[in-house]
């Protein structure tokens, strides 16, 4: 089993959801959980399941890659936006893999700031270091999401097995920079 898989199946206990912008099947065989991808109005009450924003690789007709399909999954569907928007609000959420530079990140972290002011929810993000310009890291820190950088020297993400074990392992509440920092060789 690749490395993060296996961390991610140990984090599964820690987790009320995973969310994901991937098509393919790496998190339905970490954490044997149901799968949707299309909104539903009581997802945010929902425990152990895998929310797949951008499709699912069974179903062609779900996928999400181009501009107007983002535009038809987030303007004409006012219940994607809603359900994204109550899981952002009422729970912690751990991006991983997520660019977090899409139109509807901004306009979500907006509203977010909006609505919170200085009590914005807390988030986590876990991405490659300099893979976010600066400016557009504070304006995702302001909403809530703390952006958690780790060497990406060769472009294999090595490291983000490694965070998601100690995850598993410590208190996510409490992530210190050090779960971050490269691991002593």
């Amino acid at each position: 089993m690749p490395p993060a898989l296996h961390a991610s199946s140990k984090l599964a206990p820690k987790l009320r959801a995973a969310l994901t912008g991937n098509l393919d099947h790496f998190l339905e065989r970490a954490l044997h959980w149901p799968v949707l991808w299309r909104p539903q109005a009581d997802l945010a009450r929902r425990r152990r399941f895998i929310y797949k924003l951008h499709g699912t690789l069974l179903e062609r007709s779900s996928w999400v890659f181009t501009r107007s399909q983002y535009d038809r999954v987030i303007w004409a569907d006012p219940l994607f936006r809603t359900t994204f928007s109550a899981l952002f609000l009422s729970c912690p959420l751990l991006f991983v893999g997520f660019g977090l530079m899409d139109d509807n990140f901004e306009s979500l972290f907006a509203q977010v700031r909006a609505l919170s002011g200085d009590q914005p929810p807390r988030h986590f993000a876990l991405m490659a270091q300099g893979a976010l310009p600066s400016f557009r890291k504070t304006r995702v820190e302001q909403a809530g999401v703390r952006v958690i950088e780790y060497p990406n020297l060769d472009g294999k993400h090595s490291d983000v097995a490694r965070i998601l074990q100690w995850l598993a392992e410590g208190d996510p509440q409490r992530f210190p920079e050090a779960a971050a920092a490269p691991a002593p060789r």
